[in-house]
């Protein structure tokens, strides 16, 4: 069976394959897979931008797996996009005018009437870097006004519902028993099938 057991986000894999490990990159082609040891797997999780799976997800073919890491490189450039998008938005935001400035946080108000809090932040922060809302006092006022009411609108997460670490780690005896476990198997990779 065919398993991935680690993928960085410009789409390279390394699969398991029956004790073999494979390094496969885009465009995913079969000249694009090579056998590695796992002596490179490991140093290739140490020194590249690799993220190891915690169970190694099963796949029934290359074919299946390709799709898999194509679609992970889909979502890391949309990522990268909206990224660049929010960042040229918070440019044009610094460069509005005060009559502009006003017009947003009507908008803005509009919109946390409705209930709609998402990016009102963010918005109201670069419009406090605009140049022309700094010799407004009244602009000021009704920005911090705003950020006042978006926090107390934003949802608050319990403890118990804030998300893990990347890694999935929970808590100190947890990492405790995955670093002894590595130790024991001398390898930071799970155990061949």
């Amino acid at each position: 069976m065919l398993k991935l057991v680690a993928a960085a986000p410009d789409g390279w894999g390394i699969a398991l394959e029956g004790e073999s490990y494979w390094l496969i990159r885009p465009p995913f082609r079969q000249r694009d897979r090579s056998q590695v040891t796992s002596a490179q797997v490991e140093r290739a999780l140490v020194e590249e931008d690799f993220v190891l799976e915690e169970e190694p997800l099963p796949f029934a073919g290359w074919g299946e797996l390709s799709r898999h890491l194509q679609a992970l490189v889909i979502s890391q450039a949309s990522k990268e996009e909206r990224a660049a998008a929010q960042d040229a938005a918070r440019r044009i935001l610094k460069r509005a005018t005060a009559e502009q400035a006003r017009r947003h946080l009507d908008q803005i108000q509009g919109r946390l009437d409705k209930g709609h809090t998402r990016g009102v932040e963010s918005v109201l922060i670069a419009l406090l870097g605009a140049e022309a809302v700094s010799h407004e006092a009244e602009l000021v006022t009704e920005i911090q006004r705003l950020l006042t009411e978006v926090k107390a609108k934003r949802p608050r997460l319990h403890t118990s519902q804030a998300p893990q670490l990347a890694w999935k780690v929970k808590n100190e005896t947890a990492m405790a028993e995955q670093t002894e476990a590595i130790r024991q198997r001398g390898s930071l990779l799970p155990p061949a099938a």
